[in-house]
């Protein structure tokens, strides 16, 4: 119950006047600050006599009580002397002869004389031997008390709302409203807005927002509803009913989300924000409409160049074996048709449909971990693409069956064309030696192949355009420390020979050394393999040929 009094709005008790309803209903809003001040109260009070005393005639002629008293709806009042007046400051309201009170007949106003705040005026007590009151005098007291048994009985209502069957509102009659047109999502969540003014003086801003669900079927959805600065700077001023499910930015934007919406079905959300009181005018809806709506199509307008509408992932097919790494690339498309940059693409989500197969990294690495078939996905939104690898059993090394000596030795055959092994040497290709071609120890290319040397240490083949071709080199990144190493094997024979291009040693923590880098050939025995070793003599590792 307590929670309701603070969370909820009373209703509206029936028979309560328009205009003194609006009054108590600013006076029981939530922000003390948003409340008429009591001098206010008072003037409103009196201003409102003239227009419950013809309240009171209208409910007079058409019921059938006493006629001896006058009835506010809900409440009793005197009866007053023909021709007689309130006194109500500036104005005087006439009042028609009504039952025995036109004889004087005395009434409750002659026993229990109240005090009217504002420029009403009770009588004076009466003195020994002074006349009696008259009938204005009666009349004025009755109104009076009438209008504070009414502000009681109201501000008690507000325990109507512990009761089961009442149902809160979010305020009284509004004083100006602006509709806004409505918008449909391809989604087919429809979106109705209504802007009001919930008091005269143009202090408080209410907004209705109706999410409503056009399609056959149950929806799952979100709308992101951009409040203009000119109503509200930041989300946590404003006053949700319910929450939204997030503020996507503190000037503000706020995100509602349905959840299985039934098909024709609506939800209501709304917020109160606390503005200038500069009065309720239409031309102030108007404004900050077309402020709205400026800030709208510009978030939008933000919301389509960081959204990606397509992604690539190269190659669609991967073949790996067990214990081997390689990253795939990644490309997309934004909103607008621009390419995406590399922090859009940095927040794509990986995942591997058979993680027991292989594993993928948040950065797109392939980790072969048994033979199997996984498929990789790259996603962002609707957006996606993915890749089948196929993962197979590491080659087992069978030796040579063994060859008995020929009787007579056969003719000398030129040997294939070689490189020779040669000793772990950096001169074997530095300043262009053997065709390498030095690069910067920043360089970074297309990972092809990945070996980790420690939890925090890689080594990468990688490939890339250099000096006018593509070429490949090896590189050790990540958290290394002096003494570390790195070197990039070459064959032109498959692997059963090679040179060896290194090693080049980090010089201080953290940095990444890459060797020189050689010219790629599509020859299928033209490869290369890159090593590394930590320092202290660890023990080598190397990525598969490439």
């Amino acid at each position: 119950i307590l929670r309701r009094h603070l969370d909820e709005v009373p209703a509206r008790p029936d028979g309560l006047p328009d205009g003194l309803w609006q009054l108590l209903s600013e006076m029981l809003v939530k922000q003390p600050e948003l409340r008429p001040t009591a001098a206010q109260a008072a003037e409103r009070l009196v201003a409102l006599v003239p227009t419950l005393l013809a309240a009171s005639d209208a409910s007079e002629g058409t019921r059938e009580a006493d006629p001896d008293a006058t009835r506010l709806p809900g409440y009793h009042l005197p009866a007053r002397p023909a021709g007689e007046a309130v006194q109500t400051g500036s104005v005087a309201i006439p009042m028609p002869l009504r039952g025995p009170a036109a004889q004087g007949a005395p009434s409750i106003a002659d026993q229990q004389p109240t005090m009217l705040p504002g420029r009403v005026r009770a009588p004076a007590p009466v003195r020994p031997g002074a006349p009696a009151a008259s009938g204005v005098q009666r009349r004025t007291m009755a109104i009076a008390g009438a209008l504070v048994a009414a502000l009681v009985a109201t501000v008690a209502g507000v325990a109507l709302l512990a009761h089961p069957g009442s149902a809160p509102v979010p305020t009284g009659t509004p004083v100006l409203s602006y509709t806004f047109p409505t918008q449909t999502q391809p989604d087919g969540l429809s979106v109705g807005r209504a802007w009001s003014f919930g008091d005269t003086r143009g202090s408080r801003l209410h907004e209705d927002l109706r999410l409503t669900n056009t399609t056959a079927a149950p929806l799952d959805s979100t709308f992101d509803e951009v409040i203009p600065k000119e109503v509200a700077q930041s989300a946590g001023v404003l006053s949700f009913s319910p929450a939204p499910a997030t503020v996507v930015t503190p000037d503000p934007v706020v995100r509602y989300a349905v959840h299985a919406l039934a098909p024709h079905s609506t939800q209501l959300l709304q917020y109160d924000a606390s503005v200038p009181a500069s009065g309720a005018s239409r031309q102030r809806l108007v404004t900050w409409a077309s402020s709205q709506t400026t800030q709208a199509a510009a978030y939008q307008r933000q919301v389509m160049a960081t959204t990606l509408s397509k992604v690539v992932v190269d190659p669609h097919a991967v073949q790996l074996a067990v214990g081997e790494t390689r990253q795939l690339d990644l490309g997309g498309v934004d909103a607008d048709g621009t390419p995406a940059t590399a922090a859009e693409l940095g927040q794509v989500h990986w995942t591997s449909d058979t993680p027991g197969v292989v594993k993928v990294d948040t950065q797109g690495i392939l980790t072969a971990v048994a033979p199997g078939h996984a498929r990789v996905t790259a996603q962002s939104g609707s957006a996606a693409d993915a890749s089948v690898v196929t993962v197979t059993a590491p080659a087992l090394s069978v030796p040579a069956p063994a060859v008995p000596a020929p009787v007579a030795p056969a003719p000398a055959r030129p040997a294939p064309p070689s490189v020779a092994p040669a000793p772990a040497n950096a001169a074997a290709c530095a300043n262009r030696a053997n065709g390498f071609t030095d690069v910067p120890d920043t360089l970074s290319g297309t990972i092809q192949r990945s070996v980790p040397l420690s939890p925090g240490v890689t080594v990468t083949l990688e490939t890339g355009a250099v000096s006018g071709a593509t070429r490949g080199w090896a590189k050790i990144s990540g958290g290394t420390t002096a003494g570390d190493r790195v070197w990039m094997d070459w064959t032109t024979n498959g692997g059963t020979s090679w040179l060896q291009c290194g090693p080049f040693t980090v010089g201080h923590a953290g940095q990444s050394r890459t060797s020189a880098a050689k010219e790629t050939n599509p020859s299928p025995s033209y490869q290369f393999r890159a090593c590394g070793q930590l320092a202290g003599n660890q023990p080598i590792r190397c990525t598969s040929w490439w």
